[in-house]
Protein backbone atom coordinates (compact mmCIF):
# COMPACT_ATOMS: atom_id res chain seq x y z
CA UNK A 1 0.00 0.00 0.00
CA UNK A 2 1.23 3.31 -0.86
CA UNK A 3 1.18 6.09 1.68
CA UNK A 4 2.09 9.17 -1.01
CA UNK A 5 -1.24 9.25 -2.35
CA UNK A 6 -5.21 9.21 -1.41
CA UNK A 7 -8.27 9.28 -3.33
CA UNK A 8 -11.82 9.91 -1.85
CA UNK A 9 -15.48 10.29 -3.09
CA UNK A 10 -18.81 11.62 -1.89
CA UNK A 11 -22.25 10.31 -2.81
CA UNK A 12 -22.82 13.35 -4.54
CA UNK A 13 -19.93 12.59 -6.85
CA UNK A 14 -17.50 14.88 -5.54
CA UNK A 15 -14.06 13.38 -5.49
CA UNK A 16 -10.40 14.27 -3.92
CA UNK A 17 -7.13 13.43 -5.08
CA UNK A 18 -4.16 14.00 -3.00
CA UNK A 19 -0.33 13.07 -3.36
CA UNK A 20 2.44 13.71 -2.14
CA UNK A 21 5.11 15.19 -4.80
CA UNK A 22 8.79 14.57 -5.09
CA UNK A 23 9.68 17.56 -3.06
CA UNK A 24 7.58 16.42 -0.26
CA UNK A 25 4.83 18.94 -0.49
CA UNK A 26 1.29 17.70 -0.86
CA UNK A 27 -1.05 18.58 -3.31
CA UNK A 28 -4.54 18.00 -4.34
CA UNK A 29 -7.21 18.17 -6.82
CA UNK A 30 -10.74 18.21 -6.73
CA UNK A 31 -13.45 17.09 -8.81
CA UNK A 32 -16.93 18.55 -9.07
CA UNK A 33 -20.06 16.73 -10.94
CA UNK A 34 -21.14 20.63 -12.62
CA UNK A 35 -17.26 21.84 -13.60
CA UNK A 36 -14.98 18.52 -13.84
CA UNK A 37 -11.48 18.86 -12.19
CA UNK A 38 -10.04 21.77 -10.62
CA UNK A 39 -6.79 23.19 -11.20
CA UNK A 40 -4.40 22.50 -8.47
CA UNK A 41 -6.43 23.01 -5.64
CA UNK A 42 -4.01 22.84 -2.46
CA UNK A 43 -0.03 22.89 -1.82
CA UNK A 44 2.33 22.52 0.91
CA UNK A 45 5.13 23.39 -0.51
CA UNK A 46 7.62 25.19 1.54
CA UNK A 47 6.84 22.73 4.55
CA UNK A 48 9.34 19.93 4.75
CA UNK A 49 8.15 16.12 4.95
CA UNK A 50 4.72 16.22 4.39
CA UNK A 51 3.70 12.79 3.56
CA UNK A 52 0.24 10.46 4.58
CA UNK A 53 -2.21 12.14 3.17
CA UNK A 54 -6.04 10.94 3.83
CA UNK A 55 -8.96 12.37 2.71
CA UNK A 56 -13.01 12.59 3.17
CA UNK A 57 -15.83 13.98 1.35
CA UNK A 58 -19.58 14.18 2.16
CA UNK A 59 -22.12 14.25 -0.28
CA UNK A 60 -22.12 18.05 -0.51
CA UNK A 61 -18.76 18.20 -1.42
CA UNK A 62 -17.30 19.50 2.03
CA UNK A 63 -13.72 17.57 2.30
CA UNK A 64 -11.72 17.39 4.20
CA UNK A 65 -7.69 16.38 4.07
CA UNK A 66 -5.02 15.17 7.05
CA UNK A 67 -1.24 14.98 6.52
CA UNK A 68 1.81 14.36 8.58
CA UNK A 69 4.44 16.93 7.98
CA UNK A 70 7.70 18.14 9.96
CA UNK A 71 7.11 20.64 12.61
CA UNK A 72 8.59 24.40 12.17
CA UNK A 73 11.76 22.94 13.56
CA UNK A 74 11.92 19.87 11.60
CA UNK A 75 12.22 18.00 15.17
CA UNK A 76 9.23 15.72 15.00
CA UNK A 77 6.30 15.66 13.05
CA UNK A 78 3.00 16.75 13.39
CA UNK A 79 -1.07 15.83 12.50
CA UNK A 80 -2.29 18.67 10.00
CA UNK A 81 -5.72 18.83 8.68
CA UNK A 82 -7.47 21.47 6.21
CA UNK A 83 -10.99 21.30 5.02
CA UNK A 84 -12.64 22.27 1.69
CA UNK A 85 -16.02 23.76 2.23
CA UNK A 86 -17.43 24.52 -1.54
CA UNK A 87 -15.05 27.71 -2.26
CA UNK A 88 -12.04 27.86 -0.12
CA UNK A 89 -9.67 25.37 2.12
CA UNK A 90 -9.17 26.83 6.07
CA UNK A 91 -6.15 27.63 7.32
CA UNK A 92 -4.06 24.76 8.70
Amino acid sequence: LDDRFTVAGGSGGHVIVAWTDNSDAIVARRWAPASGWASETLSTAGRAYARVPTAAVNASGRIVLVWLQADATDSRAETVARTFDGSAWSAP
